[in-house]
Parts: structure tokens; C-alpha cells; sequence
């Protein structure tokens, strides 16, 4: 194998470990909302933790229950991780299981192995997305994090091993159909993108500028609210505004396409204002060329 193309290989394997994620935290989100749900406020927060390595960057974020956690946490990333980059976003939490602290520091430890992962972990289930480079090695991680793990704790596993039988095109399909990046928010009856939305755009952007052989079709939706010309035309607009920011980031303009749908294809009721928020969104379709499969993401 030509030395560029494994290179190339390896950098998209890298980006997928670093973006494909089905994040609990993103799916979280509502959609868009140009006005608050009407949803109950949570009595207490639910434990989690999302960490998201690549190289040279480490970002963890989530519920610690002491500071004393904190601090092994952090003896943990020095040991495993040197040199690394690290973003933190510690909330402080009073509740959490027995194992809660020993679980995050073991799977700290578990990912290090890797070349790239994201791990998602809340009380009951641990997602992990890895890129790796010796596969033995990474089973042999898991299979130590598995047996640690409180019986109620299940846990998924995906992984990219690095090899010389990979090509883009495969990685590149992989990666469409478990894009999350998270919602695009738009001021309330506007084509202006809230300060949220622009995380997000730079995901799509990043997958866009790996897989350089796939068509990125974008789709506005609208709730009910309105008449329906006015929807159909907000909808296309902030399609539109979509496009047109990628095209600034270096995305070729012919691989965009852009379609608003109105209040035409809702996915939750339009009778309640947390529907009414999910309704509100921008539809992602990443189309390999040519189109032979697709995968679309809701933001």
C-alpha cells in the first residue's frame, strides 16, 4: 500500500474514533428549540461522563462524587496519558453508586491503549468507540475493564483496528451511519445560528473534508407553527445557511445541496411544545459517490 494512502487511511480511522459516537449527550439535546420545552426538571443529576481522546487531546467531562475523585482521576491521566492536551469539565454530584469512581478511572485506563476513542458512561451503561492500533492489546484492556465492572453495568464496544486490508470508502460508510454531532440551533424565527450551533457545523465540516468522495445534502424542517409558505421558506433559508457555511470552511460547493421541507415530515407531535422542538431541525445526508448507501443525521 502506497505510504500516503495508509496515511490518509489512518487519519480518517483517527476522525471516526473522535466524532462517530452515539452520544448520550447529544441525544439528549432537543432540536433546534426556538422556545423552552415544557419538560420536567430533573430532581437530582444523573450521573455520566463523556471522554473523547484523540492525539494529543484529552476532554472528560461529567459527575465526579469528591474531590478526591477529581484528584485520582487526574493521577489516572498523568500516569496513562503524558503530555496530552487535557480539557476538563468536572460538575460535582452527591449521588452515585459505590463504584462510580473506580468505574471512570477504569476506563480512563482501559482507553489509553487506544489510538482514538470516545466513551460515553452513565450508572448503567458504558458506550465506547475506539480506533486502535494493536488489537490484542485493546482486548486484553477490555477484557480487565469488563471483569471490574459492577454486574449491572452493561457495556458496547466498537472498534476500527488500523490494518493495511482498510480503505476510506468503508471508513467513510461506517462513519455515516453513527455521525451525532448534535443539534443546529437557529435564533427564534431566524436563519442566525446560535453560538451551539457552531461546534456542531465544525463536526460536519470534519467528516466532509476526510470523506471528499460523498455529496452532503441538507434539509430544513420547521414545526406547524406559521402558515405553511412562511415555513417552507424558513426551512430552505436555514438550509441555505447551513451550506453556505460549510462552503466557507473549504467544503466544494458542488458537494452541497440544500431542500427545505416546511412542517412537511415531522418526527414528534406538533401539539406540545417539546414536540414542536424536536420538529424544528436540520437534516445532515452524507451520499457516497455514487450513491450506492446513505445515512442521515438529525440536528
Amino acid at each position: 500500500m502506497i505510504k500516503k494512502t495508509a496515511a490518509r487511511v489512518a487519519a480518517v480511522a483517527i476522525l471516526i474514533g473522535g466524532l462517530a459516537t452515539t452520544s448520550l449527550l447529544d441525544r439528549d439535546e432537543t432540536n433546534n428549540t426556538d422556545e423552552a420545552s415544557n419538560s420536567p426538571p430533573e430532581t437530582a443529576p444523573s450521573p455520566q461522563f463523556t471522554v473523547r481522546w484523540r492525539p494529543g487531546v484529552l476532554n472528560i467531562s461529567g459527575h465526579p462524587v469528591s474531590e478526591a475523585h477529581e484528584k485520582a482521576l487526574m493521577r489516572v491521566i498523568e500516569e496513562s496519558y503524558p503530555d496530552v492536551l487535557l480539557q476538563t469539565d468536572f460538575q460535582a454530584t452527591a449521588v452515585g453508586p459505590d463504584a462510580w469512581a473506580s468505574t471512570i478511572e477504569q476506563v480512563l485506563t482501559a482507553i489509553a491503549a487506544t489510538v482514538a476513542a470516545t466513551a460515553e458512561i452513565s450508572t448503567s451503561e458504558i458506550i465506547i468507540r475506539s480506533v486502535v492500533a494493536e488489537e490484542a492489546v485493546w482486548q486484553e484492556q477490555l477484557e480487565s475493564l469488563t471483569q471490574a465492572l459492577p454486574a449491572n453495568v452493561s457495556i458496547s464496544v466498537d472498534r476500527i483496528v488500523l490494518g493495511d486490508d482498510m480503505n476510506v470508502a468503508e471508513l467513510c460508510e461506517r462513519a455515516f451511519s453513527t455521525f451525532v454531532p448534535g443539534p443546529i440551533n437557529f435564533e427564534e424565527s431566524s436563519f442566525v445560528f446560535r453560538d451551539s450551533a457552531f461546534p456542531n457545523m465544525a463536526k460536519v465540516v470534519a467528516l466532509a473534508a476526510a470523506c471528499t468522495e460523498a455529496s452532503i445534502h441538507i434539509t430544513g424542517h420547521t414545526d406547524s407553527s406559521g402558515p405553511d409558505a412562511w415555513n417552507q421558506q424558513l426551512s430552505l433559508e436555514r438550509a441555505i445557511a447551513v451550506g453556505d457555511y460549510i462552503a466557507t470552511k473549504g467544503i466544494e460547493a458542488d458537494r452541497l445541496h440544500t431542500a427545505g421541507a416546511g412542517s412537511s415530515s415531522p418526527i414528534a407531535t406538533n401539539a406540545t411544545r417539546y414536540g414542536r422542538s424536536f420538529n424544528r431541525r436540520i437534516e445532515i445526508e452524507f451520499r457516497s459517490t455514487p450513491a450506492t448507501s446513505a445515512a442521515a443525521a438529525q440536528y
